[in-house]
């Protein structure tokens, strides 16, 4: 847990999920910077925050009673736990999603810059029709980060984009006079096979292509009779859990992301199946799924991170029958396999190629 303190007050930060690398901080400069540059101008309520990834933010501008837009499961349940450890109310702010704030109206927005481009756009133009004409945007960012295209997405949607000088290596984005458009489309489109194609927002992770891993793992799956209980786990837009069903069409089929958005694409590509929002696997039973598949993720915003994954490993032990099966597909620089014989008696690499392997796990010791 770290301590800061700032004009409104002095607070404690930590990490959710945690970490045992002490190098990753709850916030950064630019997190800082966003609040000096509010703390010297005239903040206008009201106020939303997007992106604010364990609630910096969120608690320092508390007071403000802010909408906090909610893009994971994980960073709700970091902000809820971080509301608790300073005695703060949770009716203090209100949460949302990026896909259900149209019908806001705000005066202030603050914006973390994310990794994706193609999110940061799906951002500003939400952001762009709520907010009021005279309104302003501020996106922060650190100045590692930055390309010529995160310019050109804030001057699709406003007409002012200034830049900020730098502080300890971070800078601001500031953004006045929106650009309303009311007509575009927040999803893609991806072919997959047999000419179908599958939908998803804008942000999910391979956009508008199906990634090397999952291909791979697609190519090399197969699926027994017996396995009639099945979950995608860090399902993305879905596409692993298509691929069962079209080949599988009688299985029980569930998905689960901490990605809202890729809970959302789930749902539209598989209207039947069972997708749920959440970062763990606390709302399924024991010994519940014959077969559990993943392509998981390893990249935590910037960050690169196996600790969430590996976590989650260790969670499928419990919701797996006696005799089901755990299968991964993963880069191979990441060695899974090592990890994954601390948690299951007998994991095999079925398959693997320059870049990926698969691994079938069995018989969990943990």
């Amino acid at each position: 847990m770290e301590s800061f303190s700032s004009s409104t007050g002095s607070f404690k930060i930590e990490r959710y999920p945690e970490t045992s690398l002490t190098s990753l901080k709850p916030w950064n400069a630019a997190d800082e910077y966003i609040l000096s540059y509010l703390g010297e101008n005239n903040l206008q309520s009201p106020v939303a925050i997007i992106n604010d990834r364990f609630g910096f933010l969120s608690i320092a501008l508390h007071h403000l009673k802010p909408t906090v837009i909610i893009d994971y499961k994980s960073q709700e349940k970091a902000i809820q736990k971080n509301l608790a450890n300073n005695g703060i109310q949770l009716d203090q702010i209100t949460f949302s999603d990026i896909l259900s704030i149209n019908n806001l109206k705000i005066e202030t927005a603050i914006v973390k810059v994310p990794k994706s481009m193609e999110l940061f756009a799906l951002y500003l133009h939400q952001v762009s029709q709520m907010i009021s004409e005279d309104g302003i945007v501020i996106c922060g960012f650190m100045t590692k980060y930055f390309t010529s295209s995160m310019l050109d997405v804030a001057q699709k949607y406003f007409k002012k984009a200034e830049q900020s000088l730098a502080y300890k290596k971070s800078r601001l984005l500031i953004l006045s006079e929106p650009i309303t458009k009311q007509d575009e489309i927040l999803t893609e489109t991806i072919a997959v096979e047999n000419g179908d194609e599958l939908m998803q927002y804008k942000g999910v992770f391979s956009s508008g292509k199906i990634d090397m891993g999952t291909r791979f793992l697609l190519d090399n799956l197969d699926i027994y009779e017996n396995e009639d209980s099945i979950l995608d786990l860090a399902c993305g837009n879905g596409i692993i859990a298509y691929h069962l069903e079209k080949n599988n069409p009688s299985s029980n089929l569930y998905l689960v992301d901490d990605f809202y958005l890729a809970v959302e694409s789930s749902k539209i590509n598989l209207p039947k199946a069972n997708c749920l929002f959440n970062n763990d696997l606390s709302d399924f039973k024991n010994q519940f799924f014959d077969l559990i598949v993943t392509n998981p993720p390893f990249h935590f915003g910037h960050e690169t991170n196996i600790e969430v994954s590996l976590s989650l490993f260790k969670q499928t032990c419990r919701c797996l029958k006696p005799n089901g099966r755990f299968v991964v597909v993963a880069n191979k620089h990441l060695n899974y396999a090592t990890h994954l014989r601390k948690i299951y008696s007998k994991v095999m690499i079925t398959a693997e190629n320059t870049k990926f392997q698969i691994i079938e796990c069995k018989n969990a010791i943990i």
